[in-house]
């Protein structure tokens, strides 16, 4: 029985070890959304795979659908976003971006512009050095795109056209500090909705 490849652009959000050499892991990709996925061998040092597959790891991963779950046969390390961050408080903020999305995007259905707003973030978060102030705005932003790419849709009249556009410019985040308690409050709307 011949299976077919599958090479999909991926950020790795997490994953778990499987015994003492294997990984299971969560991947959000452009072509199949939310795939969880079992790497052999992963966690061996002279493994391949290993430093392509590690968690915030941006690469080209190519899968097989098996039986019962993907396998993933091979990667191509195409950067580290989610670990070039420089302050611990945007380490916390890529972390509870990743738990956002693994927790509310359920099963495999195609979603560029979730990848695209994971993405944005994690190249705005590494490109940018002095970004301290503008934490709580891009998590906002980023948030209420996650949200809206899931189909938890805001007021687009409250927001404007920012919420249609993945990067993060300074012009959208001063937009959204400036609705700040309109952000928060129509955040947590949303969420208490997914009833999670």
């Amino acid at each position: 029985m011949s299976h077919f490849h599958y090479d999909t652009e991926s950020l790795v959000l997490g994953g778990v070890p499987v015994g003492e050499n294997n990984r299971f892991l969560t991947l959000l990709t452009k072509e199949f959304g939310l795939v969880r996925a079992f790497a052999r061998s992963v966690r061996v040092e002279r493994s391949k795979l290993r430093y392509c597959l590690q968690d915030g790891s941006h690469a080209r991963i190519s899968l097989v659908r098996g039986r019962d779950l993907w396998r993933i046969t091979g990667a191509v390390f195409l950067g580290e976003l989610g670990n070039t961050v420089q302050t611990r408080e945007a380490r916390q903020l890529v972390a509870r971006v990743f738990l956002l999305v693994r927790r509310l995007a359920q099963g495999e259905e195609r979603n560029e512009r979730l990848f695209e707003v994971v993405m944005a973030l994690l190249v705005y978060l590494a490109r940018e050095s002095e970004i301290q102030k503008e934490l709580s705005a891009a998590e906002q932003l980023t948030v209420l795109r996650i949200l809206a790419a899931l189909g938890y849709h805001s007021t687009p009249e409250t927001f404007g056209s920012v919420l249609h556009d993945a990067s993060l410019e300074p012009s959208a985040l001063a937009h959204i500090r400036m609705k700040e308690s309109q952000a928060v409050s129509e955040i947590n709307m949303l969420l208490s909705a997914t009833q999670l």
